[in-house]
């Protein structure tokens, strides 16, 4: 696992995030949980709650993001073709697209939302009928894997868990390094040097959530491991027997 720490996109900032989505507010935790699924296999998503401070000008940090990104993942809802916001970020991302001659938007199907009008020509991710191989195949999309490998994997493996996903993507060649937040890291590791102070364990943090997810904090506990050798806390709260 790869800690990077992922700096504020200002217009002197050289980061260029893999995926920037599109979407209507009124679907946040739909494309919230596309974002953090996305975001365990490396990918640097650019999300507005994320990224956007108080202060911010919406419109400036929101272009940036468009001219930025190397991809813009258009969050295609009943809901997105109802917002004049979500038609003027695909209308950039178009004229970007037209601008530099390459393929910059894909279009995401959720909630069995139609196609939308004067891009409904485009092949569509349909996340509506299956979500884990859509999700495998954006990511391999993302990563240049070859478009005849992608299509034959995902449609051969049986992919029904986040762990097939991974299995999927290591087939066509991710590398298996998972990008985390710099500022989360260093959270954590206050967190265990205050409770290594006071001498006492702390009960597990990852109570009632998906073992995916579970697997993705016990890659950081071995990240911790790394910086406090052997430490009995951080075995205990990421579940880690070494």
């Amino acid at each position: 696992m790869k800690v990077v720490y992922r700096e504020k996109l200002s217009i002197s900032s050289s980061r260029k995030p893999h995926l920037f989505l599109s979407h209507n507010h009124k679907n946040k935790n739909l494309v919230r949980k596309l974002a953090t699924d996305i975001n365990l296999f490396g990918i640097d998503v650019w999300l507005d709650e994320w990224e956007i401070e108080i202060g911010d000008s919406l419109h400036e940090s929101i272009g940036r993001a468009i001219e930025k990104s190397r991809y813009i993942g258009i969050v295609v809802t009943p809901e997105f073709v109802k917002s004049k916001w979500c038609k003027d970020e695909l209308l950039q991302a178009l004229s970007r697209e037209k601008r530099e001659d390459k393929i910059i938007l894909l279009p995401l199907l959720f909630e069995y939302a139609q196609p939308i009008p004067f891009i409904d020509d485009r092949l569509y991710l349909d996340f509506s009928t299956n979500y884990l191989k859509s999700l495998a195949h954006l990511c391999a999309l993302i990563y240049d894997s070859n478009p005849r490998m992608i299509s034959n994997f995902i449609t051969i493996d049986r992919i029904m868990t986040m762990r097939d996903v991974e299995w999927t993507l290591k087939r066509l060649g991710w590398d298996g390094i998972r990008k985390v937040d710099y500022d989360e890291f260093q959270l954590l590791k206050k967190l265990l040097k205050e409770a290594m102070d006071r001498n006492y364990l702390i009960g597990n943090l990852v109570v009632d959530i998906q073992d995916e997810t579970l697997r993705y904090y016990k890659e950081l506990g071995l990240e911790l491991l790394k910086e406090f050798p052997n430490n009995p806390i951080v075995k205990k709260l990421f579940g880690i027997d070494i």
